[in-house]
This record gives C-alpha cells, sequence and structure tokens, in this order.
C-alpha cells in the first residue's frame, strides 16, 4: 500500500488500522488466489514426473488428489472454521492494537469463504478430469492405457 508508505516516510505518520489492513489484504488475496490456481491449473505439482505421462493417467492423478487431499481438507477447514468466527462475532473482536481494525470476525470470515472456493475449485476440476478420462482416445479403442 503506497499511501502506507508515504503516511510513513514522507509524513512520518502511520495509520495502525491501515497497516492491518494492509496485511489483511494480502492473506485475503492469498487465500482466494488459491481456488483461482486450482481452476487455471496454475498450481505446484511434480512435472518431471507428469510430463512423460498420458493424458489420461494424469487426469486420473489429478482426479485422486482432488477427491483424497484436496476436497476433504478444504471442507474440513471451512467446517471447522466456522465456529471460530461465529466466536469472534458474538465477542466483538477487535485489534489488540491502539487504532487496529474493529469487526475483526469479517476478516476471519474469508477461511471458510476461501476454503468453500476451493471446495468448488476441486469438484469443477475433477469434473473436468472426469471428462478427459471418459474422452480419452484408448476407452473408446477399449484398451487400458493407465
Amino acid at each position: 500500500m503506497i499511501s502506507n508508505v508515504v503516511l510513513r516516510y514522507v509524513l512520518a505518520d502511520s495509520s495502525v488500522a491501515l497497516e492491518e489492513w494492509q496485511w489483511h489484504l494480502y492473506g485475503y488475496g492469498f487465500m482466494v488466489g488459491i481456488a483461482y490456481c486450482l481452476v487455471e491449473d496454475q498450481h505446484v505439482r511434480v512435472d518431471v514426473l507428469s510430463e512423460h505421462w498420458s493424458p489420461r493417467r494424469r487426469a486420473w492423478v489429478d482426479l485422486l488428489a482432488m477427491f483424497i487431499l484436496i476436497m476433504p481438507f478444504a471442507f474440513v477447514i471451512a467446517r471447522d472454521s466456522i465456529p471460530f468466527v461465529e466466536f469472534s462475532h458474538q465477542l466483538n473482536e477487535v485489534s489488540r492494537s491502539p487504532g487496529g481494525l474493529s469487526h475483526r470476525w469479517i476478516i476471519k470470515a474469508v477461511i471458510p469463504f476461501s476454503m468453500a472456493l476451493v471446495f468448488l475449485a476441486a469438484l469443477s476440476r475433477a469434473l473436468l478430469m472426469i471428462k478427459i478420462i471418459l474422452e480419452s482416445p484408448s476407452v473408446q479403442k477399449g484398451t487400458p492405457n493407465v
């Protein structure tokens, strides 16, 4: 945030709320960006192995990763973070820093929201992998390619 830098170094002033808001925006961007990377297939994987595999085998590995790893993880984190957000809302939690942000529950609500997005992105990716597996030439010819 340029305004935070200008306040601190040019005007010799700072805003605790602005600094906290900056960090929370970074976290929001990162957490929502995970789902975006999954949808766009830009997530990290070991391409050294998968670059030699057939599209059908890669689809099987991605499909298993979505159902065994990503979707259960996103579901558990989303489910277990809802009471965390509710508790923060009931307490009307505010920042411990003087002049910090209020309504911290809104910021904490990003956790279940982003994990729901990750779950939906994984589901979308899994459906795409199923389509690739079913449309694979080896399935049409009747010869296994895995």
